[in-house]
């Protein structure tokens, strides 16, 4: 299938309260104008590239976010086949979400999910139909759905009976809801230290600005001008750190421009925006940002204790035809990054490449008549 991306953008202004952010960490990472052409296999250790073994009716369109549970990952394509994928780390196919139709237990499309490990359950939420879809985590079975009054931009799972939602549905007072948690079963407003954090001025770039990692940690990063860092819990947002792009961010008055002008001065100036995929490791963060396009990112990584950063314009990989692609999602500490077979020079099975692989050279043509993505997932040298 031809490969898509889309990026729908949705720019959400609320007001302020800002005493019910905990105050623990005061740490800015300034971009600065300097960048470098990055080799992954300089930066990176323990790469992987990893094909998919998947039955023949299962197909993508393009896979828009990867999230991750239990040694699974789980694969989203929203832009073709509205479906969701699960797949081991080696590639072996586990399970298949496909339920797009027009009966009252079917979705319409796939705007956002979430993994409920405290339920079991796989919640999908339908923008068109405003509805909630819950299905059991480990067999894909209906349980039930739930149709809602507002339009959400995301939506993550915050404990066994609530969502952290962001919704850019107005209130009466003509302002946006913005970020709430709501209920699970009713989808109620709850009381919550939660709702004291407002003046964020939300991009709805898909899924990206809500992550919870693989030891459960729910992390929260809108972007404005800066992009500040959170982590959630039902106590309220603790404030991590603050992403500052310097000279080319994005002012305050352009987030008031709905499209056109914004993406002009993203694009022409090439501005930046959206620090997302935040791995921290010790005293070393790394993250990906949004430079003069919603298609091009870049690689910070930083030292805590030096204050120091290393930022990558562009990555090229030795393996690859052209530069690396932006990731998809974060696995165990590692960047997934969804490659096409067209995209890769297979040359590097001639041995001349440190690299990982579930396949051999027998192997290419069927690789490439099946046209599905692979996985490349590395580490990286945070040193």
């Amino acid at each position: 299938m031809k490969k898509y991306i889309v990026f729908v953008l949705i720019i959400i202004l609320v007001s302020c309260q800002s005493d019910k952010v905990s105050e623990m960490s005061t740490t800015v990472i300034q971009i600065g104008d300097r960048s470098e052409k990055g080799d992954l296999n300089e930066i990176a250790s323990d790469i992987r590239l990893i094909s998919l073994s998947l039955p023949d009716n299962v197909l993508f369109g393009n896979i828009s976010s990867v999230k991750s549970s239990d040694g699974f990952l789980y694969l989203l394509d929203n832009t073709q086949t509205q479906t969701i994928t699960v797949i081991n780390p080696e590639g072996k196919y586990i399970r298949h979400l496909n339920e797009k139709g027009d009966s009252p237990q079917k979705y319409d499309v796939i705007h956002d999910f979430s993994i409920d490990r405290f339920n079991n359950e796989l919640i999908v939420y339908d923008r068109n139909s405003s509805e909630f879809f819950f299905f059991d985590l480990n067999t894909f079975a209906f349980k039930r759905s739930s149709r809602i009054s507002k339009n959400y931009v995301s939506f993550e799972v915050l404990n066994s009976d609530l969502l952290l939602t962001i919704s850019d549905t107005k209130n009466q007072e003509n302002e946006f809801f913005g970020v709430e948690v709501v209920d699970r079963n009713t989808f109620s407003q709850v009381d919550s230290p939660l709702r004291g954090l407002s003046n964020i001025t939300i991009q709805a770039s898909e899924s990206i600005s809500l992550y919870r990692s693989d030891d459960n940690k729910l992390y929260y990063y809108p972007p404005f001008v800066y992009t500040d860092v959170y982590q959630v819990s039902s106590n309220g947002f603790q404030s991590m750190l603050s992403v500052d792009f310097g000279s080319n961010k994005m002012e305050a008055e352009l987030w008031d421009q709905r499209g056109g002008d914004f993406m002009k001065h993203l694009s022409k100036e090439n501005k930046s925006t959206a620090a997302h995929y935040f791995i921290f490791e010790d005293d070393k963060v790394s993250f990906w940002y949004m430079k003069g396009s919603f298609r091009t990112r870049s690689l910070v990584k930083y030292n805590l204790d030096l204050s120091e950063s290393t930022v990558y314009e562009t990555l090229s990989y030795s393996a690859l035809k052209e530069k690396l692609p932006p990731p998809s999602g974060v696995f165990t500490n590692r960047y997934i990054h969804l490659i096409y077979p067209d995209q890769i020079d297979y040359t590097f099975l001639d041995g001349n490449l440190d690299i990982q692989t579930n396949f051999k050279k027998e192997d290419i043509a069927r690789i490439v008549e099946s046209e599905n993505p692979l996985i490349l997932s590395y580490g990286l040298k945070l040193n």
